[in-house]
């Protein structure tokens, strides 16, 4: 639509900049897009050489779209474009061998948001949920 206003509900425009990359580890980062009680949207991103210290258990849903390098797990390799789904309840330990960065939507259980984020907060001046 071009100058014209919607009545419909509001759209927010991000540039990747504009939300700062968290540091969970040496070796790991994150950008939380989104994070609800109930739903977690991130980009992360891994160094070469990076596993995961601990398997990651899916209490919902998981879903991991690659967009650069390598994702790994005990279940196969997978490189860009790669759409990897967890049913709720499942289970892996990624890795990556040449470092990766992928967006992840996690829907929640009950709980699980305090393991996934507990220390989060909305970086100042942006307005996405969270």
């Amino acid at each position: 639509m071009t100058g014209e206003e919607s009545s419909g509900p509001a759209m927010t425009y991000f540039a990747e900049e504009d939300i700062p990359w968290e540091e969970q580890t040496a070796m790991s980062r994150r950008k939380v897009l989104r994070l609800e009680e109930d739903l977690y949207v991130a980009m992360v991103q891994w160094d070469a050489g990076f596993t995961l210290p601990v398997t990651d258990h899916h209490g919902g849903e998981e879903i991991v779209y690659v967009l650069k390098g390598t994702f790994v797990d005990q279940y196969r390799s997978s490189g860009p474009g790669s759409i990897i789904r967890g049913d709720p309840g499942s289970s892996h330990r990624p890795s990556t061998p040449d470092g990766v960065t992928f967006l992840v939507t996690r829907s929640l259980i009950p709980g699980e948001r305090q393991r996934i984020a507990p220390h989060w907060t909305r970086p100042r001046g942006t307005s996405f949920r969270g």
